[in-house]
């Protein structure tokens, strides 16, 4: 039977240094292994006698493909396993590559030549009992058919292995004395990595159950501004260009109204490209853009169990990738629309391919470790810190010689050459066309500032603590991090560690403005952490301690990663702007007042976002800006936070741009946002039967001056409350109204409460008793009675030092 050129390269790479090589049970020219090879036998009985015939000694190596399985019985196959060990040199080599009957089931028996059963287990142990020693045993090497390019995907990857491979592979040597091993040894150690595959894939399945909480909700939990930012660019994929060098995004610059909205300065959008892809298959769906970061959070997840199988062993790696799968942030950011997925996704496997190829000095991996170091860097060009364990990876390999290496400089090349190309296209190209900028200027900067700071390391140190880490997690690789390594290379982590850590300082101001970037830590800390646990699941009782402080990490961090899926302030944007696009026009275009753009992306509406522009200069929300977009075409002005308008007490100097929103334009009030259109007049009337009650949102459209948010008090009802300062009330009043019936309440005895009308004094109200309803009898005469817009101003005169505050309830208007 011939083999595929992978496994014939494999075979002659174990080979290489046999002068003398026999190959038994395939064709003369399957393996080409040059000169020194002798020739083959495919006819069994050939075979036989090829074997009894062999010389003592007279072999360096020998190799055995679908030979063994054809024979008679087990008696036979040891008696032929025999008759090659005799045959091998001192330290010469056996190769056997089988059918594995334990993987094939029943199609074992399907071919007519199958007369004994082997295994793995069987092979090895006969192996031993005739004098040899293994040294490399695969369960599941290469798949039935050894041609073609499966075969070559499961000759170099253990994953494809794991999935494809049916036949087993066995290199045994031939020692001076009896073999040093044991079966149990060599088997236990064969089978260790498939049985850590078996629990990495438990490990993702209950991954893949954890990020499907709340799939199917809006993207309005925490971080929804960096969410809405790239689901943005996915629907302009989707809607318009499919083109992954043309990013769009809905706002626009104060200046011009781009009609397609590029937008430079930004990562490479390989996430909402993807998914805007999935929306031709599915269409938009909240879940379809969760698809994606999912997809790779996992991918991330196999991926750093083999980097840490590489440097801290099966188990180890084990751990690390459960405690790294559900750690807080992780977690979250693992189902969100953002970058992070993919970026320590590519992270994983630029380490795993770049070790790869720096140990075995192989091209095969020389290419998978320059693609995805690329597509880190564009895809999170914060990654760079990554760099730092790569050149420890070179120094430990090759130590100053490395300076000597010019394949290393070809791989700085390969990436450097694209990286910038990219940068150039994002950066300069299309900033110059539309000016319109993802990421501002100076914001890495911003955060230098607080370097010498402790607020900064306090903000940094909480941060990792409480959410991207998590406590546990956080204790046991502060833990790890103590226990020495054995050799210079199974000091990755601590560098990877270093690392990570340096990344704070390499771009500080990201880290105080954006705490999950802390999530940089957490796979470092689960490496070391893993490390940690690792040797307890040797000894019996420790094997419970380590699974219990496991499972408590584990439980620890899914509670700590709770609150980020709930967030009152993104989810008031989402009703903000889904009310917006419910109830405007597609042409309309909105101003959002603060820099968050969740409103805007849900109302599907070009406009305009308060942030820093390409120049480095803020958009200031106010009454300039507004009449400056009117020109633009701006029809809607969105509040998407209630409480800058709700709570004048907190935000004084908001208070008189809330003030004149009121005034000036109509507003729609919904529960916790405020809609204007600057081209209606405000509409203060009051209603027809002259009631108001202002325990509904809608009725905040009438308060001026210092009055608090809405509180809810139980049996007590809604009501408003004033701050320390005058409160007014501002309506528009028809003919005949002769009388304002105001109801309030204080929080302390005895307040005395002056009462204006339209400014000037008419009288004062004592409330003897703190929190009773008081009616407040207020007598329009004169101009007061006057139809047209009115002012009732509430002050608390009293300067005792007790509370100054009211609390209004209702209004009535007699006609």
């Amino acid at each position: 039977m011939a083999l595929a050129k992978p496994l014939r390269d494999r075979i002659a790479a174990a080979l290489e240094d046999a002068a003398r090589v026999l190959v038994l049970g395939i064709e003369p020219d399957a393996l080409a292994l040059g000169p020194a090879v002798v020739d083959g036998a495919a006819e069994l009985q050939s075979v036989r006698a090829k074997a009894e015939a062999l010389e003592a000694g007279s072999w360096d190596a020998v190799v055995v493909v679908d030979v063994l399985h054809q024979l008679a019985d087990g008696s036979e196959v040891a008696a032929f396993l025999a008759r090659v060990s005799a045959a091998l040199s001192v330290g010469g080599r056996l190769i056997v590559i089988e059918p594995n009957a334990r993987y094939l089931g029943r199609r074992f028996w399907d071919s007519l030549a199958s007369a004994t059963p082997l295994t793995h287990r069987s092979v090895a142990q006969a192996a031993l009992e005739v004098g040899l020693e293994p040294r490399e045993l695969v369960p599941k090497f290469v798949p039935v058919e050894n041609t073609g390019w499966l075969t070559g995907l499961c000759v170099g990857s253990d994953w494809a292995q794991a999935f494809f491979g049916r036949r087993l592979w066995l290199s045994a040597i031939r020692p001076a004395g009896p073999p040093a091993v044991r079966a149990t040894a060599v088997i236990r150690q064969a089978e260790l990595p498939l049985r850590h595959l078996l629990f990495l894939g438990l490990i993702l399945v209950a991954g893949l159950i954890a990020r499907l909480y709340h799939v199917t909700e809006p993207p309005s939990d925490a971080h929804a501004w960096r969410q809405t930012q790239t689901l943005m660019v996915a629907k302009g994929f989707f809607e318009h260009e499919f083109n992954l060098f043309h990013p769009r995004v809905l706002w626009r610059t104060i200046d011009e109204v781009h009609p397609e909205g590029y937008v430079g300065g930004t990562e490479l959008m390989v996430t909402p490209f993807l998914t805007a892809a999935l929306y031709w298959v599915f269409g938009t769906a909240y879940w379809v853009d969760r698809v994606i970061p999912i997809f790779f959070s996992l991918l991330a997840v196999a991926y750093f169990h083999r980097l840490a199988a590489r440097f801290c062993g099966y188990t180890a790696a084990t751990v690390a990738a459960a405690l790294l799968c559900f750690s807080p942030f992780y977690l979250f950011l693992g189902r969100v629309h953002m970058p992070e997925s993919f970026a320590f996704c590519m992270t994983f496997m630029t380490l795993y391919y770049f070790d790869r190829w720096i140990s075995s000095d192989e091209r095969a991996w020389f290419w998978p470790a320059a693609v995805s170091c690329v597509l880190m860097l564009l895809g999170k060009p914060q990654s760079v810190y990554v760099a730092l364990p790569m050149l420890y990876l070179v120094a430990t390999r090759h130590g100053l010689r490395a300076i000597l290496r010019p394949r290393l400089y070809v791989f700085l090349v390969a990436v450097a050459v694209p990286c910038a190309l990219y940068v150039w296209w994002s950066f300069h190209v299309l900033t110059a066309e539309t000016h319109i900028v993802y990421q501002p200027p100076g914001l890495s900067a911003l955060g230098f500032k607080f370097i010498h700071q402790p607020a900064f390391y306090r903000r940094m140190l909480t941060v990792a603590w409480g959410r991207a880490v998590g406590p546990a997690l956080f204790v046991l690789g502060a833990l790890g991090a103590l226990l020495p390594a054995r050799t210079r290379r199974t000091w990755f982590p601590h560098v990877f560690l270093a690392a990570s850590i340096a990344s704070i300082f390499l771009t500080p101001g990201l880290h105080w403005a954006n705490d999950y970037y802390q999530t940089f830590l957490a796979p470092p800390a689960a490496l070391l952490a893993g490390r940690l646990l690792a040797p307890l699941f040797s000894r019996r009782i420790g094997k419970w301690a380590a699974l219990g402080l496991t499972a408590f990490t584990i439980v620890t961090s899914i509670h700590a990663a709770r609150g980020f899926y709930h967030n009152e302030r993104t989810e008031s944007m989402y009703r903000c702007g889904v009310w917006i696009r419910e109830h405007s026009r597609p042409a309309d275009r909105v101003l959002v007042s603060f820099q968050d753009p969740t409103a805007l992306y849900f109302a599907d509406r070009i406009g305009w976002v308060c942030r820093l522009q390409a120049d480095g200069q803020p958009i200031v929300f106010g009454r300039e800006l507004i009449t400056r977009l009117q020109g633009l075409g701006a029809t809607v002005v969105a509040v998407s936070d209630g409480c800058w308008l709700d709570n004048y007490a907190a935000n004084r100097r908001y208070g008189a741009m809330r003030d004149f929103l009121y005034d000036t334009y109509y507003s729609h009030r919904g529960d916790d946002y405020a809609v204007f259109f600057p081209a209606l007049p405000a509409d203060l009337d009051l209603p027809r039967d002259g009631h108001v009650d202002f325990g509904t949102w809608e009725t905040l459209k009438y308060l001026r001056g210092d009055w608090g948010p809405i509180y809810r008090a139980g049996v007590l009802g809604r009501y408003v409350h004033k701050g320390a300062e005058a409160g007014s009330i501002a309506f528009n009043a028809p003919a005949g109204v002769g009388r304002v019936t105001l109801k309030i309440s204080a929080e302390a005895h005895n307040r005395h409460v002056a009462v204006l009308v339209d400014g000037a004094p008419i009288g004062e109200v004592i409330l003897e008793r703190a929190w009773q309803q008081v009616p407040v009898p207020i007598e329009l005469d004169g101009a007061a009675s006057a139809p047209g817009r009115h002012t009732i101003t509430l002050d608390v005169t009293d300067q005792d030092g007790g509370s100054r505050r009211l609390l209004l309830w209702e209004l009535d208007a007699v006609f």
